[in-house]
């Protein structure tokens, strides 16, 4: 089960065809959104301080995503669950597309030939943070010069030729996060009775849902609607 899948589809295209991070793409804003013109325009939360503003282009899969959401051109959040979740905990959005990352690129790029090293490193190569990356590169790669890139990922040329393009890397995974967007579709069908179950513990009340639980654990049946 996938929280807000159809949102969620919505921020890997944001940072996979807009170069944005993750909390960005979380918390973008309609007004900053221009299908007509085909830009987004915003200010990354990393760089406010310094009142540093990104410009990207609309690409088409995103713009088609983006035109069909049920707010569009409306003012607040582009993706008011998505924005909910992550203000209250980042980690209910970071962690299930770190997940579909890692099984699009078929490992989470830890080098194992050294494990004792390995054990020390709690985050993965290969995470969120890769679709910007990789936004980057493939940029790169299609001439995009580093003045342009710089103004499209809100950042300066020296920290971009620096940390964000690795051809390498780039070609790698590019292939694998074509596919995640259709990842989150697919698992939305699977185990229907799972995301059943997800959805009444978004439902009901939690109180009742605490009564589920201690049942469950005791291994009793639930008592009749009527006495709970």
């Amino acid at each position: 089960h996938i929280v807000h899948r159809d949102e969620l589809r919505i921020v890997t295209l944001l940072c996979l065809y807009a170069g944005m991070r993750l909390k960005d793409a979380c918390l973008l804003q309609w007004h900053g959104v221009d299908l007509n013109a085909g830009r987004i325009v915003y200010t990354p939360a990393k760089t406010a301080q310094k009142g540093k503003s990104a410009a990207v282009p609309i690409l088409p899969p995103l713009r088609t995503a983006l035109a069909e959401l049920p707010g569009c051109g409306t003012a607040g959040d582009v993706l008011p669950a998505v924005a909910d979740t992550y203000l209250r905990n980042p980690d209910g959005i970071q962690k299930p597309l770190v997940a579909l990352v890692q099984e699009a690129a078929g490992t989470d790029g830890r080098d194992r030939t050294n494990e004792a090293i390995q054990r020390k490193v709690t985050r993965s190569v290969y995470g969120a943070h890769s679709l910007r990356h990789t936004f980057a590169t493939m940029a790169a790669m299609a001439g995009v010069k580093p003045a342009y890139l710089a103004l499209m990922l809100g950042d300066n040329i020296t920290t971009i030729q620096k940390y964000y393009v690795h051809v390498g890397f780039g070609m790698t995974l590019a292939d694998g996060f074509e596919t995640i967007p259709k990842m989150i579709e697919a698992k939305s069908v699977e185990d229907p009775v799972r995301v059943q179950l997800h959805q009444l513990a978004d439902d009901l009340p939690l109180s009742a849902v605490r009564q589920v639980l201690a049942f469950i654990k005791r291994g009793q049946a639930l008592p009749p609607a009527g006495n709970r």
